[in-house]
């Protein structure tokens, strides 16, 4: 049978800085981030899509990642059109995008 403890975050977080009390913030929250992932890998049945903005932290969470619509919306923020017809076909397709939600 594995070895299994259950620790609250609070106890989690004790129990490191008493096994490395130099450790710096960074490190330490990195620490518990993993844990936290590992502890969810480790549970039956976990998420295999998850729809979510595509921050990096999400790609090791689930097997498959869906934008959800508004921040699929986002990625026609840093279009920044010159010629006056390409700035109206996205003007029109953002108000046609808005429409649609």
């Amino acid at each position: 049978m594995p070895f299994q403890q259950d620790w609250s975050e609070t106890e989690f977080g004790r129990r490191l800085t008493e096994r490395i009390p130099d450790l710096g913030q960074a490190a330490h929250d990195r620490i518990v981030a993993a844990a936290a992932l590992a502890a969810y890998h480790a549970e039956a049945g976990h998420v295999r899509l998850l729809v979510c903005d595509d921050a990096k932290q999400f790609k090791v969470v689930a097997g498959e990642l869906a934008l959800c619509w508004i921040h699929d919306r986002r990625h026609d923020q840093s279009l920044d059109p010159c010629v006056g017809q390409h700035r109206e076909w996205l003007e029109a397709f953002r108000k046609r995008y808005w429409d649609f939600y």
